[in-house]
């Protein structure tokens, strides 16, 4: 009995021969050394490093009564010549049926004890879960090049804007718009005219006013939205909703100015009754409405302040009626200010009372002086006068008279007294006067100074 010759693993080779994402095919060749004989069968096992791989092997239909089991392979030659080899005696393929790529994964073939390998294999994911399609149709953003601004914040509920800041040399923008899902198409048109969609989204603009529409269609194709950019191109008035400038008596408002800012405070003096204001808009067609305190009020002059805080709101519509801007300017009057201002002031008052209750006292007390020095003084002038007379009666009737000589010295001593202190305030001045009076009346004059 004869038995087969069995080749090594030596005389194997394992070849590419096509590649798909999930799916690959190898060719094994049988090749022989010079001075090797022609082996009657093959016997070879095939594995891989990952058992999410799926192996086919295929003999060649010119083998014979080739099998294979799995991975497992018996091939038999028959009929096969020197001159026929090398040959391919089989076929693998490599699959990956999983959701998930597999990769560096190795593949195995293996004869005898001797082993062959093909590494670093990959393979994408063979199954996918289909996922619906979804239905949502909006935007996530939408630029304009050429200096094209927006006039407000791009949200994608809200669907129509203004854009402005086109010079007249630009000929064409660019607008690139964001889906905010998985969209299926964005479509730009000119529905009114004017403009021309060059390359679907570069538009070519006449000066003025063009009106732009973007419709975003969703994945699924069952839903679209519309979005409308009305955009100028030159030194055209757009229609703003936005303040161009805002002055507020001399007030300091804070933070400074700036249209696109909406809330401002400021301080006021304590003793403000009334303060004017100026408002002007980008656009000139625009509406103001002003309200102080919760109540709309016509002009620029403002009353009816209250201490603490007053709350001045503008509200602004643009000419076409499709946009506002509301400004709120919180204006302060310091009730502490006012407080103080009137104590000072009540201070002053009562200084000023006090003063002039003095000057009075003053003048009160110097015409008493003045009177009572006059009357002393007519009284003194009298008596001397009696006296000269007194001492005329004297001498002639001194003899018949002798005995009411002692009346006339008491009369003497009197005038004696009071001719020295008529002496003696002659002396003084006007002020030693007052002086000794106030003492002698014991007058308390409080805080005057003399």
């Amino acid at each position: 009995m004869v038995l087969p010759t069995i080749t090594h693993a030596a005389s194997l080779n394992i070849n590419e021969k096509s590649k798909s994402d999930n799916k690959i095919e190898y060719n094994i060749t049988y090749t022989k050394e010079e001075n090797d004989e022609v082996t009657d069968l093959i016997l070879f096992d095939i594995s891989t490093s990952n058992n999410n791989v799926t192996i086919n092997v295929t003999p060649n239909s010119e083998m014979g009564n080739a099998v294979c089991n799995n991975t497992k392979c018996s091939i038999p030659f028959q009929n096969i010549k020197a001159d026929d080899i090398p040959i391919e005696v089989a076929t693998i393929t490599v699959f990956n049926n999983t959701e998930k790529d597999i990769k560096n994964f190795t593949l195995t073939l293996k004869m005898n004890d001797v082993e062959y390998k093909k590494e670093n294999i990959s393979l994408t994911a063979g199954k996918t879960t289909e996922r619906p399609k979804s239905d949502v149709a909006r935007l996530s953003g939408i630029t304009v090049s050429g200096g094209g601004v927006l006039d407000k914040t791009f949200k994608s509920d809200i669907d129509t804007y203004t854009v402005t800041g086109i010079k007249d040399t630009i000929p064409s923008v660019t607008i690139n718009a964001t889906c905010d899902e998985n969209c299926s198409d964005i479509k730009y048109s000119c529905p009114v005219g004017g403009c021309e969609i060059k390359d679907n989204n570069n538009i070519k603009l006449q000066l003025g006013l063009n009106q732009v529409s973007i419709m975003v269609v969703s994945e699924n194709g069952a839903s679209n939205k519309t979005y409308t950019l009305n955009i100028y191109r030159g030194e055209i008035e757009a229609s703003s909703a936005y303040l161009d400038s805002l002055k507020i008596e001399d007030f300091k408002l804070s933070p400074y100015f700036d249209s696109m800012t909406n809330d401002y405070t400021a301080s006021m003096p304590n003793d403000i009754k009334e303060f004017s204001f100026d408002a002007k808009t980008e656009d000139p067609k625009a509406t103001m409405v002003i309200k102080f305190n919760g109540k709309e009020i016509d002009g620029t002059k403002i009353k009816d302040i209250i201490d603490g805080e007053n709350v001045l709101t503008i509200t602004v519509t643009s000419s076409d009626g499709e946009n506002k801007q509301v400004y709120t300017i919180t204006l302060t009057k310091e009730e502490k200010a006012v407080t103080t201002t009137e104590e000072v002031v009540n201070e002053g008052t009562k200084v000023e009372k006090k003063k002039k209750s003095n000057v009075l006292l003053i003048v009160i007390i110097s015409i008493i002086g003045v009177g009572i020095i006059t009357t002393v003084g007519i009284i003194l002038f009298k008596k001397k006068k009696n006296k000269n007379k007194s001492d005329k009666d004297k001498d002639n009737k001194n003899d018949s008279n002798g005995g009411s000589s002692n009346k006339l010295d008491d009369e003497d001593h009197d005038l004696d007294i009071l001719e020295d202190a008529l002496s003696k305030t002659g002396e003084q001045n006007i002020d030693d006067a007052l002086d000794d009076l106030m003492k002698t009346k014991k007058l308390e004059l409080g805080d005057l100074d003399f």
